[in-house]
């Protein structure tokens, strides 16, 4: 027999998840008689996940799974491919649909995942704060937010891009300026494996203003540092006597250089 390897039959279990009798080598509650330890390491469960209670799933033709969240708020989208198959949710317990931070979609019993898992507190969630220096997703993902915000009526607070989403869409804009709003979404998708949903207009708000906000902020970028670049190369003033600079013609007062109206 390897390491690792249980007897099976009745009365045993093939594991050290506590349930069934204790076979050969193994009892309970992950105690393992023999060698030179007896009891298996203990380890606490520190990760963030993203997930949403699911209220139906809808098995299609094609093998899909087309989930509804319990939250109506969130729009109907199509799990990623094999997900079903890890789906034992029923009419009593739909379960939570589960993402990872690799991408992997999983599904988890209801009492399982709230026992395991609590809803991060507003101020250490990913939301509408900002690092420093800010930069083009960040500006954009605050954009973002606020169009949220308005096209939820401002009844709540705002739904945002985490900073690695923001981050991947503002890369597509700057690498590519002419593709439309719905090739960053799509490629959002792409990179982060998530579930593929029709963008409503809401949606679609949201995305045009997060794409505007890159385009404009890497134009502004673009901009300064051609006058930064521009300024480096001219030439330093000619110096003399204090009467030849007096004698030079001054700029006019309402001269558009440098004037800002109030």
């Amino acid at each position: 027999m390897e390491l690792g390897e249980a007897q099976s039959g009745p009365g045993t279990n093939a594991g050290l998840d506590g349930g069934g009798g204790a076979g050969a080598g193994e009892t309970a509650a992950g105690v393992v008689n023999g060698g030179t330890k007896s009891v298996a390491p203990l380890y606490l469960c520190h990760k963030q996940v993203r997930a949403l209670k699911i209220g139906a799933v809808e098995i299609l033709p094609e093998g899909r799974s087309k989930i509804a969240p319990k939250d109506e708020a969130y729009a109907p989208f199509l799990a990623p491919s094999g997900w079903g198959a890890r789906f034992h949710g029923s009419e009593d317990d739909p379960g939570y649909y589960v993402l990872y931070e690799d991408g992997y979609a999983s599904w988890s019993p209801t009492k399982a995942f709230e026992d395991g898992y609590s809803l991060m507190p507003a101020d250490q969630r990913d939301d509408l704060t900002f690092k420093t220096p800010l930069d083009v997703a960040e500006l954009a993902r605050g954009v973002g937010a606020a169009a949220r915000y308005f096209a939820d009526g401002g009844g709540s607070e705002p739904d945002i891009f985490a900073r690695e989403e923001a981050a991947i869409m503002a890369d597509f804009v700057r690498d590519n300026p002419d593709a439309p709003v719905e090739a960053m979404f799509i490629h959002l998708s792409l990179k982060k494996r998530y579930p593929r949903t029709e963008p409503n207009r809401a949606d679609l708000f949201v995305l045009s203003l997060f794409h505007a906000a890159c385009k404009a902020a890497i134009a502004f970028e673009a901009d300064q540092a051609a006058e930064e670049a521009a300024a480096k190369t001219k030439p330093a003033p000619s110096g003399g006597w204090p009467g030849d600079r007096a004698l030079q013609p001054s700029k006019p007062a309402m001269s558009p250089t440098g004037f800002s109206p109030r």
